[in-house]
């Protein structure tokens, strides 16, 4: 992964509100303890934030891993 995987994991665990080393690559909707509509909410307030930008909805949606937060970050 990219060097902004750091800063992914750290965003998603404040988001889902774990501990960042709870989190891996392998981190999903559905899959993750924590991670549901409401979190999910939350992590797109944070990478909005973040980018000091909203989020287009395609963005949102395709939002289904830790790798499609770092993917953004990547070209934020």
């Amino acid at each position: 992964m990219s060097d902004h995987r750091d800063e992914a994991l750290a965003v998603l665990a404040a988001a889902l509100q774990v501990d960042p080393g709870s989190l891996d690559d392998t981190s999903a909707p559905g899959q993750t303890p924590g991670w549901d509509s409401l979190a999910h909410m939350r992590l797109v307030t944070a990478l909005e934030e973040r980018f000091e930008r909203p989020l287009e909805p395609l963005e949102i949606v395709s939002i289904g891993g830790i790798e499609d937060v770092v993917r953004l970050l990547d070209v934020a």
